[in-house]
């Protein structure tokens, strides 16, 4: 038995939409994943920076006004600088603790947002590259049904087909029957025959997917 179909641009743009909303989901989940890493490192982070730099320039400062502007060491600056670095050190342990806590409960760290500006572009990006091989495989074509298994032709003369007892996954789409291998299926391939055909009678048509259903020796999935 012969059947004839077209896949149309329009099985094209049904085909991509759940693959797409897909590969967007385990995209806003990594995403989402970063965001938090990242949120969480300048929760931890700043503030440390933000002592460390309240700690250090004041200290810097004051060994820099003692060493300018002679730009010489000498006993006494040495002596003045170890004294500076020890009276501030011990101020700072001694009343720096409410200053900073006062100073880091100003900086409000805005959270970066779990989205991402280049999402839109991402998705552009993910749709063209499902588009490729979807968009190829466009065309009319003729699915041969006998005893053995099937045979698929292409307008463009390619042509593939599995004998019956290799058909190991037979699911289905709102659009299509999927008929698969073991290692078409490893591959997220399948054979797809469209439900309905407008390159021939359509009863005519029902009746070689009737057919093409009883042969399969595996049972059909959900939609």
């Amino acid at each position: 038995m012969e059947l004839q179909f077209t896949i149309t641009p329009a099985h094209t743009a049904a085909r991509i939409a759940p693959q797409l909303a897909r590969e967007m989901q385990q995209h806003d989940q990594h995403m989402g994943k970063v965001t938090r890493l990242q949120n969480r490192l300048a929760a931890s982070l700043v503030p440390r920076l933000v002592s460390a730099l309240a700690f250090t320039l004041p200290l810097a400062g004051g060994l820099a006004a003692i060493y300018f502007p002679q730009r010489v060491f000498s006993a006494e600056k040495i002596i003045a600088m170890v004294l500076f670095s020890l009276i501030f050190g011990l101020g700072w342990w001694l009343f720096s603790g409410r200053w900073l806590k006062r100073l880091q409960d100003n900086i409000k760290l805005k959270p970066i947002p779990s989205g991402t500006p280049l999402r839109g572009l991402n998705q552009r990006l993910v749709e063209a590259k499902l588009r490729i091989p979807l968009k190829a495989a466009e065309g009319a074509y003729r699915l041969l049904l006998d005893d053995q298994g099937f045979t698929l032709i292409h307008a463009n003369g390619a042509t593939g087909g599995l004998a019956w007892e290799q058909v190991t996954y037979l699911e289905q789409s709102p659009d299509f029957y999927c008929l698969a291998c073991t290692e078409l299926h490893r591959q997220g391939k399948a054979y797809n025959i469209p439900k309905h055909s407008d390159a021939m009678d359509p009863d005519e048509y029902q009746r070689g997917l009737a057919l093409l259903l009883e042969k399969c020796p595996v049972a059909l999935g959900p939609a």
